[in-house]
């Protein structure tokens, strides 16, 4: 099935969520994607597909905020093979401060 076929955008509008989006970033078969419209927009959510959409950033600049102060705080690290590790808890904080209206948890352990 198809990001924007027929049969994801029925299950998208059934859930409340935009019709079309657009893949950002894909790591072993999960990824985020923006949602798109004809229509100008201030901000546009960022959701996480998985096996269903969530709603995991509020706009890309709280989504790029996010990430940077993970960073900055060490909640992302590399350790001496560099094998990418994090702190799900404190990334959930530091996601919900900037995405208040997100979903509560994207990640088990968040």
């Amino acid at each position: 099935m198809g990001l924007n076929s027929v049969l994801s955008q029925q299950f998208r509008q059934d859930d409340g969520n935009p019709l079309y989006v657009f893949p950002l970033f894909e790591f072993q078969g999960e990824y985020f994607a923006i949602s798109v419209s004809s229509e100008p927009q201030e901000d546009t959510a960022i959701y996480l597909i998985l096996h269903d959409e969530t709603l995991a950033f509020t706009s890309l600049n709280n989504m790029m905020l996010t990430i940077a102060e993970c960073y900055e705080t060490g909640v992302y690290s590399l350790d001496n093979e560099d094998e990418f590790n994090w702190n799900l808890q404190k990334f959930g904080v530091i996601r919900r401060r900037y995405n208040p209206e997100a979903a509560t948890a994207i990640y088990a352990g968040e």
